[in-house]
């Protein structure tokens, strides 16, 4: 939709309604009291509405912003056109083309005139590549991803007015007190690292049994003990993490296969090789992706395609492990050069894996019932939250309309799917360490079951009756 309206002048001027120019979009709209007041209203008037993507007509072809929630009543002017949801579809996701450099160069092919301004009738045929997450999600991701990145930008800004701040004086022992106030900024930023680095963007969202392992290979002392954490340790922890989850949606979801129940057999015997920990996850995520309504957390997306990324970077570092039976590494040297392969698939790897931060794996420290609203029962718990490379796990209150126990272990998937992982992952504590920690059984008997910790590799033999009765029922029922 096109806008009509202009800033108004005595005679013309509508008192409830303010007016959105082309200087007004920037990275945010600007703030409603700070816009002028609008010319009178017309037929063909646009009125923006939260949720409306407001953007410029002409250069530079990037100015598009989204109206948020309680913005104030105004119109679209005339150098600025609205688009307005129809259906279901992510503003924030159509936002986010439009800005791109690639929605900008077909922007520019719908410029026509002296003045070059954008072609509105062409505008709307510009494709938009499909995303196949819901758009309740992507929303979620994007208005996120866009709030940090503007606070980002904001605490930079702050950054540059304290090194403009060293020259406000006049004393030179206030300018070497500046000065040297520096040195701790730099400390501390740098200590922050790359925030494009895989590794230290997984250490701080993703699960924390993965989470701790990849701290580890960050703080390998030599090339070939940061190589044996990637290949073994890493590999195995997100492994296994994936199989404990995957196994959680079969049984939720009364999935049922070859591959899931030759893991299975696999656990109750002499324990899972990676293989059929991998097989059996690319087996649940294909049923999510083909046969459910709706993804579990991008666990379909991910795996679900035999083609995707996800899938052929797992499959890369089982090679490079299994060369420890021939060609593998034995000097220096050759760690070295293997090591840089290997820290490359893991990057890559994580990346294709960032659908794991969407898996916020909790504790239940208490539980208790309490009345709902209609009357029946609720549980009320108090949970730890096992997410990224924090040994001091925070704590959180839920309030869940379906039965929580006491010491288990679940998965609130996207922030309102609550997936019970018990017994798949077990919260014990570690006669080893003396530390809580996340075990999986990695088999079990009639008389006992071997867990181990998933970080740690701190093995325990459990013969708890309950445990071991837990243990047959749910891998039965796979």
């Amino acid at each position: 939709m096109s806008g009509r309206n202009r800033v108004a002048k005595e005679t013309d001027r509508d008192p409830d309604l303010r007016v959105i120019r082309a200087e007004d979009v920037g990275v945010e709209l600007r703030p409603w009291a700070d816009l002028p007041y609008s010319t009178r209203r017309r037929k063909s008037s646009v009125e923006v509405a939260p949720g409306d993507i407001v953007g410029s007509i002409s250069r530079p072809y990037g100015r598009w912003v989204l109206v948020p929630d309680g913005y104030g009543r105004a119109l679209a002017s005339d150098h600025t056109v609205v688009l307005r949801k129809q259906r279901d579809v992510s503003m924030w996701y159509i936002l986010s083309f439009l800005r791109s450099e690639r929605g900008k160069r077909w922007i520019e092919s719908t410029f026509r005139g002296t003045v070059p301004r954008i072609a509105r009738d062409e505008l709307a045929l510009i494709p938009v590549p499909d995303c196949p997450i819901e758009s309740i999600e992507i929303d979620m991701i994007l208005r996120d991803y866009e709030s940090e990145l503007i606070r980002l930008e904001s605490e930079v800004g702050q950054l540059r007015s304290r090194l403009s701040a060293i020259h406000d004086t006049e004393s030179p022992v206030e300018t070497a007190a500046n000065v040297d106030s520096l040195y701790g900024i730099v400390a501390s930023v740098r200590s922050v690292g790359s925030l494009e680095d895989s590794l230290r963007i997984a250490e701080n969202a993703f699960p924390y049994p993965i989470a701790r392992t990849l701290r580890a290979i960050d703080r390998s002392p030599s090339p070939r003990a940061k190589y044996h954490e990637i290949v073994h340790e890493g590999l195995e922890t997100v492994s296994t993490t994936l199989a404990s989850l995957c196994a959680a949606v079969a049984r939720d979801h009364s999935i049922s296969g070859r591959a899931i129940k030759s893991w299975a057999d696999s656990v109750r015997r002499n324990g899972a090789t990676i293989g059929s920990q991998f097989a059996m996850a690319l087996e649940v995520a294909s049923s999510v992706s083909n046969d459910l309504q709706s993804d579990i957390g991008g666990l379909g997306q991910a795996f679900g395609d035999a083609n995707s990324p996800a899938v052929a970077l797992f499959g890369s570092l089982p090679e490079e492990r299994n060369r420890i039976h021939g060609d593998y590494p034995k000097s220096d040297f050759q760690f070295r050069q293997r090591l840089g392969e290997a820290e490359g698939i893991l990057r890559e790897l994580l990346d294709s894996l960032s659908f794991l931060a969407r898996w916020e794996i909790r504790y239940s420290e208490s539980i208790e019932p309490i009345e709902g609203d209609n009357g029946k029962p609720d549980f009320y718990g108090t949970f730890r939250i096992l997410r990224g490379d924090n040994s001091d796990w925070d704590l959180v209150e839920q309030i869940s309309s379906s039965p929580l126990y006491r010491g288990r272990a679940y998965a609130l998937v996207d922030g309102h799917i609550l997936l019970d992982l018990h017994p798949y992952l077990v919260v014990r504590d570690c006669p080893v360490c003396g530390a809580l920690e996340v075990y999986y059984p990695n088999s079990f008997g009639e008389g006992e079951a071997n867990l181990k910790s998933i970080d740690r590799g701190h093995p325990q033999v459990c013969s708890d009756d309950g445990i071991l009765r837990q243990l047959r029922s749910a891998f039965t029922s796979l």
